[in-house]
């Protein structure tokens, strides 16, 4: 489980985007836009006691569901309980392949009744909480794509117990989005585009590459959705990759394409990255 956060205000530029995450201490200059820091933690109690001690509320905690059987789908996993009894929203980032099931039998409907559990589930709490499915990789030599049918099968199962959800779909970074392997599964079955950014590496490249930041964010504007960032700051992150980051999210933000952000802080952070992280955040 992930967590805690200090809420930012919602951004000006995007009144629909997710209220977002983060950080264990307050900030001077809170960014005006859906930002968040996530932090592990042991349970939704101590994600509370560490955002009260920070001065205020937590707003988005990421659960990871490792997805080893589909009984973390069910009322047996006390995580949906702990979550019920905060006022935060969650992203709970579930494998598409839980238990080992294969994307053919999800995509034939043989696990549609846990996956209408989880949606049952998750409704309990009447807030918009986000599913990240995180999917296998593709076989772009296939004629056709099961992996994709599997995402909406089991999107639309969710959906139809719960119409607050909100589905992520997490984008293969330095892949086009114009060719055919990504796994897309279609606009309809999906709300956020995700976006993982690594701690460190050729910022360029990163953001201009075909398959690269910018190019997934103009092409989900073209499909209606908007991107959810989730990026690191590990030992290998300089000052200067925070400062581009900052820029980047500010652009998005202003082009309305931006949904939430979180960052993820790996090993022991470089202390000028984390310096620049705190004066920029």
């Amino acid at each position: 489980m992930t967590g805690p956060v200090v809420p930012r205000p919602a951004p000006r530029e995007a009144p629909t985007a997710l209220p977002s995450a983060n950080a264990t201490v307050p900030l001077a200059s809170p960014a005006p836009w859906a930002s968040g820091r996530v932090t592990d933690v042991d349970s939704f109690g101590s994600a509370r006691e560490a955002a009260r001690q920070a001065g205020d509320q937590t707003h988005l905690v990421e659960v990871t569901l490792p997805g080893a059987s589909w009984a973390e789908l069910t009322d047996a996993n006390p995580v949906y309980r702990q979550s019920d009894q905060s006022t935060a929203r969650v992203v709970y980032d579930v494998p598409l392949t839980v238990g080992g099931a294969t994307v053919a039998d999800i995509a034939a409907g043989e696990h549609d009744a846990a996956w209408s559990a989880f949606g049952r589930e998750l409704a309990e709490s009447r807030r918009t909480n986000v599913i990240r499915l995180r999917t296998p990789a593709v076989d772009s030599e296939l004629s056709t794509n099961p992996t994709a049918a599997a995402f909406r099968r089991a999107a639309q199962m969710v959906r139809a117990h719960n119409e607050l959800i909100r589905i992520e779909w997490v984008a293969p970074i330095g892949t086009s989005p114009r060719q055919g392997g990504t796994g897309w599964p279609g606009a309809e079955a999906v709300d956020f585009i995700g976006l993982d950014i690594p701690a460190s590496g050729n910022w360029t490249r990163l953001l201009t590459q075909e398959g690269g930041v910018l190019d997934w964010a103009d092409w989900a504007a073209t499909s209606g959705k908007k991107v959810a960032l989730r990026w690191q700051i590990g030992p290998d992150t300089d000052a200067a990759w925070v400062r581009n980051m900052n820029a980047l999210i500010q652009v998005l933000v202003a082009q309305r394409r931006m949904g939430y952000e979180s960052m993820v802080q790996i090993g022991t952070p470089d202390r000028a990255a984390l310096a620049a992280y705190r004066a920029l955040w």
